[in-house]
């Protein structure tokens, strides 16, 4: 990853959210719970670091809300286009758009998470 713009706007890191689940069930625990409260605990923290954060289009209402959006404007929620709980469906979103996604962002740095 190129790491020029760092200077003059701070890091930019890209998080794949698309295993937080918000719903009360089996979902919303293990990488859900990890993510979730990592996410949490970024938006909180002051520092220079912009976030973009791509999370499942069917849990985009629920993160808006949320604490994810705190930060002072510095935690962008992304949501998805389609439906990424399958994992079929999911492989298919991380392997063609999200690069996409990171090059058009400017990214520096991508955490994704594997359950």
């Amino acid at each position: 990853m190129r790491y020029d713009n760092v200077d003059d706007q701070g890091l930019h890191v890209a998080i794949n959210a698309h295993l937080v689940s918000f719903a009360q069930s089996y979902r919303n625990a293990g990488v859900s719970r990890y993510t979730y409260t990592l996410l949490d605990g970024l938006s909180r923290t002051p520092t220079d670091q912009r976030y973009s954060v791509f999370i499942n289009r069917d849990e985009a209402k629920a993160a808006s809300v949320g604490t994810l959006t705190g930060g002072g404007g510095r935690v962008e929620v992304v949501a998805g286009t389609q439906s990424t709980k399958r994992p079929a469906q999911r492989v298919l979103w991380e392997q063609m758009t999200l690069p996409r996604e990171l090059r058009r962002r400017r990214v520096d740095a991508c955490l994704a998470r594997r359950s």
